[in-house]
């Protein structure tokens, strides 16, 4: 079967092949060398959805490795110089090598990942024997007040060692901004999945926080892992968002009222 990519989508999220293509090779010629029996797990995220900390949880079971965002070109170029490496699939043969688990490799995907992965011909080459998840969160409006908050502090995880670079500043338009682009993102995943007849294990963010052990628990059946045994304990990540969230959300809601008002209202002749 050959996976389809609607030709905008290597526009529009060509971010990481972009990136990548400027110190290794991206072409297709080099042969993929993965064991027989792996299977991949992609972790189908936006920013700020809980895929680190659901991520974490199922590695907790011991079977599966924790989910990096393996395939982003902040980890790819400093991976490939250090050892050496020439190619994308190259590099992607060597992470399935060193981070696979029992025949497994869970890895966080983002659509740019998925164009990449799509460009170099992975793919093509991995997408039958690949499970997809896909991590979503239903109130995208506070999704984007969190982004934006850990764009300026760049406290992206509650593990970031250094202090906030900077304290955060409300920007309507950035919020707005970002809700345009989590949207645009999430239809993405939806149109590469209906193109290509692939149906995901769907997650909501908001059920991950309110049972985090069932979410796991119905994850790993669907992966066809049963009767696994996860410790929360053993989970780092936590929620980061604080009152000035909330804080944040009424006020756009205020402010989108208002925009709302003042474009609805009928200009009075003078």
């Amino acid at each position: 079967m050959t996976i389809f990519l609607p030709e905008a989508f290597a526009t529009t999220y060509a971010g990481d092949l972009w990136s990548i293509g400027q110190s290794i090779d991206t072409s297709t010629d080099e042969a993929l060398s993965l064991p027989d029996d792996l299977r991949f797990c992609f972790l189908c995220f936006t920013n700020r959805c809980g895929s680190k900390f659901l991520g974490q949880i199922l590695a907790t079971s011991g079977v599966l490795n924790e989910a990096h965002e393996s395939y982003s070109h902040e980890e790819v170029i400093p991976a490939a110089e250090s050892f050496g490496l020439t190619s994308f699939r190259e590099y992607v043969s060597q992470v399935a090598r060193a981070s696979a688990i029992e025949g497994r490799l869970v890895v966080k995907t983002a659509i740019s990942h998925l164009v990449l992965l799509a460009k170099t011909g992975v793919l093509r080459e991995v997408h039958e024997r690949t499970d997809f998840v896909l991590i979503e969160r239903m109130d995208k409006l506070t999704q984007a007040i969190s982004w934006s908050i850990a764009e300026q502090t760049q406290q992206w995880s509650s593990l970031a060692e250094d202090p906030p670079v900077a304290p955060p500043v409300y920007e309507f338009a950035r919020i707005f901004s970002l809700i345009q682009s989590i949207t645009q993102q999430m239809k993405a995943f939806d149109e590469f999945f209906a193109l290509n007849g692939l149906i995901p294990i769907h997650v909501k963010y908001e059920s991950i926080l309110s049972d985090p052990l069932a979410q796991a628990v119905r994850v790993a059946d669907q992966l066809g892992m049963r009767d696994l045994d996860f410790d929360l304990d053993k989970v780092k990540t936590k929620v980061q968002g604080t009152g000035l969230n909330e804080e944040w959300r009424e006020r756009f809601l205020r402010d989108i009222s208002a925009a709302a008002l003042e474009l609805s209202t009928p200009l009075r002749s003078t």
